[in-house]
């Protein structure tokens, strides 16, 4: 708490919106730095994580579907779309995207 009352709340909000809720971002001083450690926490935290519990074997492709899932975030999905713009980009056969 007693960080917060030593920062204005546009500053602490500011930082909030830009690199999370992760609390180690607040006491990193250069961007370098934090854009490090939200990877690390992406790939270490949640990519790893699926890859060991899912047992998926072709990771290169599990990283192009979280990929093109990023890319569409607002947009409405289904099956039928990922399969088609995956057809479309001729990543992989779509018939893995059900397999996941």
């Amino acid at each position: 708490m007693s960080l917060y009352e030593k920062s204005d709340s546009e500053s602490v909000l500011s930082n909030y919106m830009l690199y999370g809720g992760l609390p180690m971002t607040w006491w990193m001083e250069n961007t370098k730095e934090k854009l490090q450690y939200l990877n690390d926490a992406y790939v270490k935290g949640y990519i790893l994580e699926y890859i060991e519990k899912y047992k998926i074997k072709n990771v290169c492709e599990f990283d192009n579907v979280i990929d093109m899932l990023a890319e569409s975030v607002g947009q409405l999905t289904n099956p039928l779309q990922l399969c088609n713009e995956f057809n479309e980009k001729k990543q992989f056969n779509c018939f893995y995207l059900f397999k996941l």
